[in-house]
């Protein structure tokens, strides 16, 4: 897929769940680079596209009351905060069935986001962007990942030896000949 011209893949994806509303991310990769595109159905024919990246917790300020929050000389104000938990995932993801976080959304002027996550073993933060469906592009065919189509292909070459070396004698005795005459060549 293609969002603001830049090629991505999906690396995996998690579905969160909040009282009766959800919403999945998806991971995207590009090189060494990822994304999250988070999807969240806000109408009956209305999505709301959002694409973040992790940034570093340390480098936040936070006001007393957490109500904002400052990043690299950006002020963000609270927007949203609740609790949620991961319902589905898969891929190449790092998400357990129904695991709990808590959440706090900011937003600055232009529309720039930040969230936090608390999760039972860390922290993290993400900025990011509303994006609109006009951002993204699927494409056709497949994407490859870099560097994975070469040691994919070497294990199913090495599976398929394994399976030919130790399977060729009973399976070359069902094309071969009758039991007869196997026996007669056999010592």
């Amino acid at each position: 897929m293609k969002i603001k011209e830049e090629e991505y893949y999906i690396a995996g994806f998690v579905k969160h769940k909040q009282g009766t509303f959800h919403w999945k991310e998806y991971k995207l990769r590009k090189g060494m680079k990822e994304r999250w595109l988070s999807v969240e159905k806000t109408g009956k024919n209305d999505v709301l596209l959002s694409l973040s990246q992790s940034i570093s917790f340390g480098k936040l300020s936070f006001s007393s009351d957490n109500k904002q929050v400052t990043y690299q000389g950006v002020l963000f104000h609270s927007i949203d905060n609740g609790e949620a938990r991961a319902i589905e995932s898969a891929g190449d993801v790092d998400f357990d069935y129904n695991e709990k976080f808590s959440f706090v959304e900011y937003e600055a002027d232009g529309g720039k986001q930040l969230s936090i996550e608390k999760w039972s073993d860390e922290t993290e933060a993400s900025l990011g962007e509303i994006i609109a469906p006009s951002d993204i592009e699927i494409l056709e065919g497949e994407i490859k990942k870099p560097g994975k189509k070469i040691g994919c292909n070497w294990t199913v070459l090495m599976i398929i030896a394994a399976l030919i070396f130790f399977a060729w004698e009973p399976v070359s005795a069902w094309f071969s000949y009758p039991i007869r005459d196997g026996i007669k060549k056999s010592t």
